[in-house]
């Protein structure tokens, strides 16, 4: 089949808001090709007199244009949508080649972290052989055979090799999409003026900004990132005034005597953690803080659900080291709720974040226990910062 019909095809769906003709047509991947192609002529004399409708002008006339490309996309329907499959794929795979580039950093492949993978492709619409072919090919480029044993001991974190998608652009997490394609074009610019465009860089560019403006891709990222994210010293401290309405932030280095007597945000112990919760009663945690550095370190903590409560709420900005008292109703917990997410902000900008996988007591476990569970936690978290390309 002509990739120029695949691909008109994919730009007709994106322009209508659907994943496939086929979803388009209100037809079946069973259906008789004949039988799509009639509802195709079908709607293309429907929007022939549409063309005049503001809210469908575009639609209209795409599809009377190109209703030739499109009805060759369905006379094939397995190329068809093997084609639409593998783009859909390729939206969220760099998502998943991060995850398990920083699973395998670890120097070895536990069922459970497999298991582990193979439930993120799942999540990401990637389906289970593009799966075990990135898994295949990664682990014979980490040299890491695909049998038992626990990883190895990942090695420390090194100042300066954290990666955050967010950061390689240069904005937050609550930037728009326009922030980020303005954000994108202009740290490709001052590459390509100032010699640094290598294409290792233009890559970590493309990966950012193709996973950061897609939404399904950008939440799977962030609930990652979210659980395997660099301790909170590795992590740039930005203040929150930094970033413009429509403009990635202008980074400025900070000269030692002014860091000298800056806080430094770390949070002990594992960045996901599992919480029991029974039928009834109160369920508690707890958070070790530490203030690594040397000035003192105020800031907030808050839960992101009404079920979990947080005690104190402000820090004590001349505590070394502080226990945050994690509450939680358990009769108030939605029977859906699988997660709740701890953020720690501290007044100068740092930012940590700490995860509860919430266990009910009447159901298996979602995560794995013990050591198995540190070594899958601590493997993901310093692989898949220390390496990205």
């Amino acid at each position: 089949m002509d990739p120029r019909t695949l691909d008109l095809a994919a730009e007709f769906c994106t322009l209508v808001g659907s994943p496939d003709l086929l979803t388009y047509l209100g037809a079946q991947a069973g259906d008789d090709p004949v039988s799509v192609r009639a509802k195709l002529k079908k709607r293309r004399k429907y929007m022939q007199g549409m063309q005049g409708n503001p809210k469908y002008k575009k639609e209209a006339l795409f599809l009377i244009k190109h209703f030739g490309a499109l009805n060759d996309a369905l006379g094939n329907l397995e190329a068809y949508l093997e084609d639409t499959r593998r783009r859909s794929e390729s939206e969220h795979l760099p998502v998943l080649e991060m995850t398990v580039r920083g699973v395998l950093a670890g120097g070895g492949l536990t069922p459970e972290q497999e298991q582990f993978l193979r439930h993120n492709a799942i999540q990401l619409g990637i389906s289970e052989q593009t799966f075990e072919e990135i898994l295949r090919r990664m682990a014979k480029e980490a040299g890491v055979p695909l049998v038992g044993g626990l990883p190895t001991p990942p090695p420390a974190p090194m100042r300066g090799q954290a990666t955050d998608l967010y950061a390689i652009l240069g904005v937050d997490q609550g930037a728009t999409a326009s922030d980020i394609a303005v954000a994108y074009q202009q740290r490709r610019t001052e590459a390509e003026v100032s010699g640094g465009a290598t294409p290792d860089f233009i890559r970590k560019l493309d990966i950012a900004r193709k996973v950061l403006t897609n939404e399904a891709a950008r939440q799977q990222y962030d609930l990652t990132a979210a659980r395997t994210g660099p301790p909170a010293r590795a992590r740039e401290v930005v203040p929150p005034t930094s970033r413009a309405a429509t403009a990635p932030p202008v980074q400025r280095s900070v000269e030692p005597a002014v860091t000298a007597n800056l806080s430094r945000l770390e949070i002990l112990g594992e960045p996901v953690r599992l919480l029991k919760i029974g039928g009834a009663g109160q369920a508690e945690a707890s958070i070790t803080i530490r203030n690594g550095g040397e000035g003192l370190m105020a800031g907030t903590a808050e839960a992101d659900v009404p079920w979990m409560r947080v005690s104190p709420q402000r820090l004590d900005p001349e505590a070394v080291e502080q226990e945050l008292t994690i509450r939680v109703a358990a009769d108030a917990v939605p029977d859906n709720a699988t997660t709740a997410v701890v953020t720690i902000v501290t007044d100068k900008g740092e930012r940590a974040r700490v995860v509860f996988e919430v266990q009910r007591s009447n159901l298996g476990p979602i995560l794995v226990g013990g050591v198995v569970a540190g070594a899958v936690v601590l493997a993901i978290a310093a692989g898949l910062y220390l390496q990205f390309g």
